[in-house]
């Protein structure tokens, strides 16, 4: 049976990432992959188009992997359940090109603890594309915006996305990154909505609010990890704010239309780290 023919369909509309019209499927958020069964009552499904859905299938299994070989992600209870499915994927003879690929990306390195105060000795370490990760990331949000607002992304509108352990690496300024900074420590004191106990994202909108502007900072966890930073921000963004816009204080008016030219500064130095190759991520088992 094909991808497709699995599929639940949603009938004719708009596809959530790419707008356009036609046929219709359920895609989850986040993939329902990184869930062990039963999967809980409250997963979030949106409507998007063939072509969409089954474009990210590829590298849903690729963030599925990258977060349970991380070597502090052992221990959490849902991620330890789906390690032999993550196991048995990587074994499918349609996945011999995926799991080469995979093999091709561990290398030896010398091993910390997630602390990094103790040396564990030399061992094999992954080296994630972030490119990979940062497009599920992306769509994830895409998603929980649609199904918090009922509407799709604007087009004049684009979703930045980072890995926490790609910010230090960021070739920033100061007040850039103190404005990063800001918003995660705001983001840290909203109550997280969450998806059983795989999955928790807090949010913080403009206070022009939906659907006045779009403009959001988003924290997305992972097997009780925050892994992702991301923002949604104009397209023209350089143009319609200066790279002097100041931080939220603490205790104040938290507004991301503030940081729009932050945003574009650290995606800019996103793009060099990406272009210069991918970072180590994780350990493998």
């Amino acid at each position: 049976m094909s991808r497709y023919k699995k599929r639940k369909k949603h009938g004719i509309g708009e596809c959530v990432y790419c707008g356009k019209l036609g046929s219709l499927t359920d895609d989850h958020i986040p993939p329902q992959n990184l869930f062990p069964k039963p999967h809980p009552h409250n997963m979030i499904s949106v409507p998007a188009c063939y072509e969409c859905n089954n474009r990210a299938s590829k590298d849903d299994e690729y963030f599925r992997l990258c977060l349970t070989i991380i070597e502090n992600a052992k221990g959490h209870p849902a991620r330890d359940s789906i390690i032999p499915s993550v196991e048995r994927s990587l074994g499918k003879k349609e996945a011999v090109g995926f799991s080469n690929a995979i093999w091709n990306e561990i290398i030896d390195a010398d091993r910390f603890s997630p602390s990094g105060l103790l040396y564990l000795g030399p061992g094999k370490l992954h080296v994630a594309s972030l490119t990979r990760m940062n497009r599920v990331a992306v769509r994830i949000v895409k998603g929980l915006l649609y199904n918090e607002t009922q509407q799709r992304i604007p087009d004049n509108f684009v979703v930045f996305s980072w890995h926490l352990s790609m910010l230090s690496k960021l070739e920033l300024d100061t007040d850039s990154r103190q404005v990063i900074e800001a918003f995660i420590d705001a983001l840290l004191t909203v109550q997280p909505q969450r998806i059983g106990d795989v999955f928790a994202f807090s949010r913080i909108w403009s206070p022009d609010g939906w659907p006045g502007s779009s403009r959001s900072v988003w924290l997305l966890q992972f097997y009780g990890r925050i892994e992702y930073y991301c923002s949604i921000c104009p397209r023209e963004v350089e143009t319609v704010a200066p790279l002097s816009a100041h931080a939220p204080s603490k205790g104040g008016k938290d507004d991301p239309s503030n940081m729009q030219g932050k945003t574009v500064e650290a995606a800019k130095a996103k793009d060099k780290i990406e272009g210069r190759g991918n970072i180590i991520n994780g350990s493998q088992e």
